[in-house]
């Protein structure tokens, strides 16, 4: 078997607001399903971030009959808008009455991007990063780090509204190597 076809990707898009779940596994450049197309709209009401579709790739999808619970593993990327997430172990749940997703990723680091291409984009790593998707909340834990612009966040753990783009962080103790530390360069615009 060419090496092409033994490592598969998996593309997940699930619709928020429609509660409906495509899966298109390819390898290569052939489909074996086709993706949905995105509804047409103006360029004045674009749909907020939070109601966009999540799409996800990875090396392998195992997904369950109820598809409440998915996983990803092997190189696996998720986006949602213009938040952008990438690690090796990704484990999704969808609520059943609400449709939320609860997304987790671990990995070494787990990595975060938004607003690439802005003023000042946010990069954010860590070993395990939480993700809501109704209200945009990522939870970035173990030795996580959030850089926006040139200011630098460290802590424990990070949160992160992708939506608002504020940014919360805790420390473990009292150690001056367990305190949030942030560094902040003059003359750049928060």
């Amino acid at each position: 078997m060419p090496s092409h076809k033994k490592h598969f990707t998996a593309a997940l898009a699930i619709m928020a607001h429609a509660g409906a779940v495509l899966v298109a596994v390819h390898a290569g450049s052939a489909l074996a399903a086709p993706p949905a197309k995105p509804a047409a709209s103006s360029r004045t009401t674009q749909a907020p971030s939070a109601q966009q579709p999540i799409q996800i790739e990875a090396d392998r999808a195992e997904l369950t009959d109820q598809q409440t619970v998915s996983i990803y593993t092997g190189r696996v990327k998720l986006q949602q808008g213009d938040l952008e997430l990438a690690g090796d172990r990704l484990q999704v749940k969808r609520n059943p009455q609400t449709k939320e997703i609860t997304a987790t990723l671990t990995g070494s680091p787990v990595t975060a991007k938004q607003g690439a291409g802005t003023a000042n984009p946010m990069q954010a790593r860590a070993n395990r990063v939480d993700y809501q998707s109704s209200d945009r909340m990522l939870v970035l834990q173990g030795d996580a780090e959030v850089v926006r612009g040139k200011d630098r966040i460290n802590s424990e753990t990070i949160r992160y509204n992708a939506a608002t783009q504020r940014i919360m962080a805790d420390s473990r103790g009292g150690t001056v190597g367990d305190r949030v530390q942030i560094t902040i360069q003059p003359g750049q615009e928060h």
